[in-house]
């Protein structure tokens, strides 16, 4: 028997983007299909565009909010909503690969205790352009380590497939979550059974200035992060002290944030994008630090920076690093 796949989708002002998504997500290769749009309150015009999807094929449902609800219960109506046994998750402003769906479903299939199976994910920009790709580790304790580590892209909730049932026997996303709903739900799910991830790059994951919004926020997000794994640790029967989740800086400014990506880009060959974005880095901020870095390496070459500490080194102009003992 041929299952039918829901494709989740919750939205919350993003009409730029939305129609894409949409799009990318009625394009797979694998029938039948539905896709479940939750809008949560938008105000931009993104209920519209997706009512009118809805109108041209009859694989589209929209459900929408009143108000703002935020995103855990966004996403747990979508999976309420699900008629599908199977759901995959995609957020309103990135892309599905056509094979996405069938790729993950015979693997799925073929290994019925996976929980959560998640995959590559190419990095866009905001006008679609490549600036870097994903390298998520395959087995589940990787996956699970990193997870206990702090590291929210350990599984990449737009490229994340589940079982509905699953989803309801953990109780679904945690309500109360600001922030850090997936990677909460990802360490509940793999204490009911494995997680693992693709080697395929199963869609395109889009950052943009957008998303910076977040960023003035990593604080709280790392201290909410942190609360989620000590709970993990708790229900496991694990000491607090056991796994010490790393803190992952983020950019302080959109300049930074800019340059980030600057790098990345060059650092995949996606040499275009990187002046793109290393131009927007300055123009942000002429005196950005971290853009001057990207800058020298990226007309001198990756590394020239080192090799001019190491020349200094031997000129006696600078003192060698300290090299620190390990027991």
């Amino acid at each position: 028997m041929v299952l039918l796949v829901s494709i989740l989708i919750p939205v919350y002002n993003n009409c730029r983007y939305i129609g894409a998504a949409i799009e990318s997500a009625l394009a797979q290769t694998h029938e039948p299909l539905e896709v479940v749009v939750v809008d949560d309150g938008s105000t931009d015009g993104s209920l519209d565009v997706a009512q009118q999807y809805a109108r041209r094929d009859p694989r589209v449902r929209v459900v929408a909010h009143s108000t703002n609800q935020g995103l855990p219960a966004t996403r747990n109506e979508a999976v309420e909503t699900a008629r599908g046994e199977i759901i995959a998750n995609l957020d309103s402003d990135d892309l599905a690969m056509p094979n996405r769906v069938a790729r993950q479903l015979t693997y799925l299939q073929a290994h019925p205790e996976c929980v959560v199976l998640g995959g590559q994910a190419l990095f866009i920009d905001e006008d679609g352009d490549p600036v870097g790709m994903s390298d998520q580790k395959l087995s589940h304790e990787e996956i699970e380590a990193e997870l206990f580590e702090g590291r929210g892209l350990a599984l990449l909730q737009t490229t994340s497939m589940l079982r509905r049932r699953d989803v309801l026997a953990v109780g679904g996303y945690r309500a109360g979550l600001r922030t850090c709903e997936e990677h909460d739900l990802f360490l509940r799910l793999g204490e009911r059974g494995r997680l693992a991830n693709l080697p395929d790059v199963l869609g395109a994951m889009r950052k943009h200035p957008g998303s910076f919004t977040a960023i003035g926020r990593a604080e709280d997000d790392n201290a909410l992060r942190r609360k989620v794994i000590a709970d993990a640790l708790e229900r496991r029967g694990m000491p607090r002290d056991s796994r010490r989740p790393r803190v992952w800086p983020a950019p302080q400014s959109l300049a930074e944030w800019h340059a980030t990506w600057a790098g990345e880009a060059f650092y995949h060959g996606f040499r275009l994008a990187g002046w793109k974005h290393l131009r927007r880095a300055f123009c942000s901020n002429p005196l950005c630090l971290p853009a001057a870095r990207i800058l020298t390496d990226a007309v001198f070459g990756f590394g020239t920076r080192a090799r001019v500490r190491r020349a200094l080194v031997v000129l006696g102009l600078r003192r060698p690093p300290v090299e620190t003992e390990h027991a």
